[in-house]
């Protein structure tokens, strides 16, 4: 019978886990299964589901391997100002809504943009060009930067009335008022938006000029979710020790399982900052134009974080594992704090995954064991981090500077 206890140990935490897992699925609903019709007065919008079957491996197999369904944005340009497809959704009970998006360009995804243009109407484009291949020659592609796009908010009546220049998604409320408005360049980025304040939303594609969009697995999460409090059952002393650190913030003393934001770690890493440190009282001004967090100001001024471009940060981007790393090696660097490590370059499997930027970070931070590997050499540089993640790594930071 003795022998038996890591096994019976194993199955319920199996058990346990595969609870959690139902339960969260429960919580969340697909977008693009809850949408019916896209409204298109100019442009084209599609829904890609598992049906596309060539769609999604043609995406999957430009770099977005976890694609599964989501929206195709595009527009040719012309005398319109701006395209004008949206769709309206009942998200009653819903407090996030969560995607991916990237705006598709062709040095950035090759021929990804007209392959799918191509199968959106396949039989009117074999008839005009008789060929893919015939029809790729002549394709015009959309042009793209490195930087990101202008955004306009506010209150509208009119859905093109305020627009700028770029590649935007607004999403409104029934009497289309603004509520957020991102941003969308040519890297993929994921977002959580509040849409717990609306019940009827209106999801609306805005590209001014040629070009394209595309939303990769959008979800709601539902309103008062079971883990809304309570962390997973692994981080519940790391959550616990944050509390007890003072780093944890408004923002992630719940919802812990949720991935967390730009503006969130940010908030956390001042919290952090503080607490080891104390924040200088003569700082420098440094403000962004979409957000006023005052955490963001102070983590900006310190060199701890940066902006992307356009006076912007984009607060509620999420953060991925390298990003966060690197944010703590500045913060390293900030306090003129060194640690004799090896000068052996780790390599893990993943490895390629790793942006340039990110690879000192990633070397030295996994060297002191702040980051650990998803599994063995797998460190999953891109994924983005949950709250409770976060406060977790940051836990060992604090222990690290307090030793």
């Amino acid at each position: 019978m003795y022998q038996l206890k890591p096994k019976i140990i194993v199955l319920v935490i199996i058990i346990l886990l595969s609870i959690n897992m139902i339960a969260h699925a429960q919580t969340n609903l697909s977008l693009v299964s809850r949408t019916n019709s896209l409204f298109i007065a100019n442009g084209i919008a599609k829904k890609i589901t598992s049906e596309d079957v060539q769609i999604v491996e043609k995406i999957r197999s430009s770099g977005k391997t976890g694609f599964q369904e989501g929206f195709y944005s595009s527009y040719e340009g012309g005398v319109r100002r701006s395209s004008d497809q949206y769709f309206t959704v009942d998200v009653s009970g819903y407090s996030e809504l969560v995607f991916d998006v990237v705006a598709v360009s062709n040095d950035q995804f090759g021929d990804l943009e007209a392959f799918i243009n191509w199968q959106i109407n396949p039989i009117g484009n074999i008839a005009q060009y008789g060929s893919y291949e015939n029809y790729l020659s002549t394709y015009a592609f959309a042009p793209s930067t490195s930087n990101s796009f202008k955004i306009a908010s506010g209150t509208r009546s009119n859905p093109l009335q305020y627009l700028t220049e770029g590649f935007n998604i607004y999403i409104h409320n029934s009497t289309w008022q603004i509520k957020h408005a991102i941003t969308v360049s040519s890297q993929w980025q994921q977002v959580v938006l509040d849409v717990s304040d609306i019940s009827t939303m209106n999801f609306q594609f805005a590209i001014n000029g040629p070009g394209n969009i595309l939303v990769a697995n959008p979800y709601l999460v539902k309103s008062g979710s079971s883990n809304a409090s309570t962390p997973s059952f692994w981080a519940i002393e790391g959550v616990a020790d944050a509390k007890e650190l003072n780093i944890i913030t408004p923002n992630t003393s719940h919802s812990y399982t949720n991935f967390i934001t730009r503006k969130e770690f940010t908030e956390v890493i001042v919290y952090l900052y503080d607490a080891v440190r104390g924040i200088p009282d003569d700082l420098p001004r440094v403000s962004f134009s979409d957000t006023t967090s005052k955490e963001v100001e102070i983590a900006a001024a310190l060199g701890l974080v940066n902006g992307v471009g356009n006076n912007q940060f984009a607060p509620n981007a999420l953060i991925t594992r390298e990003q966060i790393v690197t944010i703590f090696n500045r913060m390293l660097t900030n306090l003129d704090i060194t640690y004799p490590v090896s000068n052996d370059y780790i390599r893990f499997v993943d490895e390629s995954l790793i942006s340039d930027y990110a690879k000192t970070s990633v070397q030295m931070l996994y060297k002191l064991g702040i980051l650990q590997g998803v599994s063995e050499a797998q460190i999953a540089p891109k994924n983005n981090a949950t709250k409770e993640q976060s406060l977790i790594l940051s836990v060992r930071l604090y222990d690290l500077l307090s030793q």
